[in-house]
């Protein structure tokens, strides 16, 4: 596959390097030469916080996601030596029969001819499920996948995908580069150089940290120069974090994804062969694994003890979360329903039914994960805010009672909320609003959305109940 870079897919974020055009950024990455002798910045990295959805009157779990970002003509150049590989990878799976079983960061095409997502992914493991009746699922998932990839293995798989003894310069380069990758916090960087710092409320004396500068005096494209940069690092270099230790890759750099699915081909391949060959499936998303099997419990722990064993003997470093390994085993009912126990996994988590990228299945219905919905709570209840609020400063003469009507709960609903913790399942989903989602998975599910759709009129009524705490809230406060 050409790789190729269009002015409407260049990166505008705020990072070390100036902006370069596409056709300036396409001789930089398809030069070797260049690519070997190239400077690479460190990566800036910022934390998203948020509070995990709680019922009313009590405190959601605080969650912390550290975010690694490269610069532009790095992410360029990680994306196209991706591209590279990416090409000689998809051979291997198509010659290992994993075209169908490896699901993440790759894009596979549906028989209608559009792109499978995670609600694709989903419906073929809960089918096999359903056309087996009498079976076993295990779910597995790999501790610290990318922070544990071990450096050797990564750059010998490197070397056997290109089919050379060791890597070439510019390759060579691009390997150091995402393994002995640094960063720098960005609000740590913003505090060096005055954007953010210590400010006093002249009101009550109160002291909090927030920005010192205007949005329009900010930087737009480049933070600074990199003079400065290096005075600052030349002042304080503790400032600097750099991977200093042999194992671990920045999730989320162009080139990771393909690195880490190349770091599980041997067990792919073992896994898949296995399941195969007890007339089950084997599909991996990621760090997510299933197994598929006719069978009862016994040969579902079979199964787990034989990824056990084989993850440890072909993908150093790596290992399973023990409270994230289920057992599930479904039997069929007359009604045509299955019967679904739950032989192994934590007693607080699961036991509504097997989860898998993002569903639920309880041997009847199909439903999205609850904490999947739980990050739509969350924005719902700050879009209800901003909603609110705007509703009461455009009708300033109407009373509370009034402004109840002029909510439009219904548009509300579909309008304010992205689909956010789905994205991390597939690449295409950022634009979906919530019904977006809910329309395709109607599409894909077909009759098995009854849960989806009992989940539906529970979003509606927490939108319906937001709104209106929000309005009674800032009545008369704005």
């Amino acid at each position: 596959m050409d790789w190729t870079l269009t002015e409407k897919n260049l990166k505008r974020y705020l990072h070390f390097d100036s902006d370069i055009s596409a056709v300036d950024a396409e001789l930089l990455v398809k030069d070797p030469t260049l690519v070997s002798k190239h400077a690479f910045y460190p990566f800036i990295l910022f934390n998203q916080h948020w509070n995990k959805w709680a019922e009313k009157g009590e405190k959601g779990e605080p969650k912390n996601r550290p975010i690694r970002y490269a610069a532009r003509r790095d992410a360029y150049i990680f994306s196209y030596y991706r591209s590279l590989l990416a090409s000689k990878y998809e051979e291997r799976l198509i010659s290992a029969n994993l075209s169908e079983n490896v699901l993440a960061y790759r894009k596979i095409i549906g028989p209608d001819g559009r792109g499978q997502c995670n609600i694709d992914f989903a419906k073929k493991a809960f089918d096999q499920i359903k056309n087996l009746s009498d079976c076993v699922a295990v779910t597995l998932d790999i501790t610290r996948f990318f922070e544990t990839l071990q450096h050797d293995k990564i750059k010998s798989d490197w070397c056997d995908l290109l089919g050379q003894p060791i890597l070439p310069k510019d390759h060579y380069k691009v390997f150091n580069a995402i393994t002995k990758y640094s960063y720098i916090e960005r609000d740590v960087l913003f505090k060096e150089l005055g954007f953010l710092g210590q400010k006093i409320n002249p009101k009550n004396g109160a002291v909090s940290t927030g920005y010192l500068v205007s949005y329009d005096q900010m930087p737009k494209r480049q933070i600074c120069k990199p003079s400065t940069l290096r005075s600052i690092l030349k002042a304080k270099p503790e400032i600097l974090t750099t991977n200093n230790v042999s194992t671990g890759i920045p999730q989320g750099a162009p080139i990771s994804d393909l690195l880490a699915n190349l770091y599980m081909l041997n067990f792919d391949q073992v896994m898949n062969e296995y399941a195969l060959e007890n007339g089950g499936i084997y599909l991996r998303y990621s760090d997510d694994i299933m197994i598929i099997l006719p069978g009862d419990a016994l040969i579902g722990y079979a199964a787990r003890d034989k990824a056990f064993d084989l993850l440890a003997a072909t993908a150093p470093n790596l290992a399973f979360k023990l409270e994230k390994t289920y057992i599930y085993t479904f039997q069929s009912k007359a009604d045509g329903s299955l019967n679904i126990n739950r032989d192994l996994g934590p007693a607080n988590h699961g036991a509504n039914g097997l989860e898998y990228l993002g569903f639920r299945f309880d041997g009847r219905s199909i439903f999205i994960r609850d904490s999947t919905l739980s990050n739509l709570w969350r924005k719902v209840a700050r879009s209800a805010n901003r909603h609110a609020v705007a509703v009461i400063k455009r009708y300033r003469d109407k009373s509370l009672a009034e402004l109840y009507t002029e909510l439009d709960v219904d548009n509300f609903a579909k309008k304010f909320g992205r689909v956010e913790e789905f994205a991390k399942h597939q690449d295409d989903v950022g634009s979906w609003t919530f019904w977006t989602y809910v329309k395709r998975c109607v599409k894909v599910f077909g009759g098995d959305v009854n849960g989806i759709a009992s989940q539906v009129k529970a979003h509606k009524r927490v939108t319906k109940e937001k709104l209106h705490e929000a309005l009674a809230y800032y009545y008369g406060r704005v």
